[in-house]
């Protein structure tokens, strides 16, 4: 939401893949250059200004990849710079359980 302008478009959507769950975020924002995306995937540290110059930690997608792999799973990140970015991930769902 930081990073798209007002006007834009966010969206989750859950798809049933292989016996798990994609979750996948789709923004219409700012996107970002291949490097930023790299430095994403190497688990590299960084912050940019948001679309009302609001600056971050740059530590909210590192967390999120730490919790995700702890699960097992890890974040994939796409983007175009001026046409948004895209972030999913899978999950296996938990086995169904009968209420005592």
């Amino acid at each position: 939401i930081k990073f798209t302008p007002n006007g834009g478009t966010v969206t989750i959507t859950s798809v049933d893949e292989a016996q798990k769950i994609r979750l996948t975020v789709n923004d219409s924002g700012l996107g970002m250059p291949a490097e930023d995306v790299a430095k994403i995937n190497h688990s590299e540290s960084f912050t940019r200004f948001g679309t009302d110059n609001e600056r971050g930690s740059g530590l909210g997608l590192q967390l999120i990849k730490q919790y995700l792999q702890a699960f097992g799973t890890d974040l994939e990140v796409s983007s175009e710079l001026g046409e948004g970015s895209s972030f999913s991930f899978l999950l296996t769902p938990c086995p169904k359980t009968p209420l005592a």
